[in-house]
């Protein structure tokens, strides 16, 4: 099925105006990408969100010819490989999955001439930097980060129309799947938020799933040290 012309598209309020917008959205069933399905539509734009069956984003010509399909006026890229442990365990799949990926969407955005926003985090820094300007060079001390600042380097290097916006303590309600553990909860900072947490989970006779969340963050949270501010978990084999 062909895309609508854009005169037909849902409008995007802006001051009060209407401007016809369709986004594509990468990731739209993450976390991430559940809350800025959630905001986009409430503004009034079209999103656009397929699954990982639906195009496989380490695949250029799969991802180009589902953007052609769309034809969005921006490409919202927010999907991640989610499994830290795996991002250590499984290299070549971390390298696809980030700068592969990113450079696909980059070049399919090019080729319709679409705005690319590539999503990426605070983690691309050392925990020393901040508050860090836009300029300052990234300093990451684990894995994710790394693939990011790449990430951020493929945009920056290719992308005709592109934007970079590094998010940080993302908390808050998974909007596709609101029971759903969160597998990048790992590191002191989620354990903090657990703790804090606490004492309103115990008032609602903390469910299940509360109870898993903190023993989850506790168990993967390691004390700051000189060489690394927050420790990966290694990979098991369950």
């Amino acid at each position: 099925m062909s895309a609508p012309p854009r005169s037909a598209r849902r409008g995007f309020r802006t001051n009060g105006q209407d401007v016809g917008v369709r986004i594509y959205l990468t990731g739209a069933s993450g976390f991430v990408g559940s809350n800025l399905t959630y905001v986009f539509e409430r503004r009034g734009a079209e999103v656009i969100g397929p699954s990982h069956a639906d195009v496989d984003l380490t695949d250029p010509d799969a991802v180009l010819r589902s953007v052609r399909d769309a034809k969005p006026d921006a490409i919202v890229h927010a999907a991640i490989w989610n499994a830290f442990a795996g991002l250590l365990s499984d290299r070549r799949k971390a390298w696809d999955s980030f700068v592969v990926a990113t450079r696909s969407v980059v070049d399919a955005a090019n080729a319709v001439g679409a705005h690319v926003v590539l999503i990426s985090t605070d983690w691309v820094f050392d925990g020393t930097q901040g508050p860090a300007a836009e300029d300052d060079p990234p300093n990451p001390i684990q894995t994710y980060g790394v693939l990011k600042a790449l990430s951020e380097q493929v945009v920056h290097d290719r992308a005709e129309r592109g934007t970079v916006a590094r998010i940080a303590g993302v908390q808050g309600v998974h909007r596709a799947r609101p029971a759903t553990l969160r597998e990048q909860d790992a590191g002191f900072g989620y354990l903090v938020a657990s703790v804090v947490d606490a004492p309103s989970a115990a008032r609602s006779r903390a469910s299940p799933a509360s109870r898993a969340c903190t023993a989850h963050a506790r168990r993967r949270c390691a004390s700051r040290t000189p060489a690394s501010a927050i420790s990966w978990p290694r990979s098991s084999t369950r």
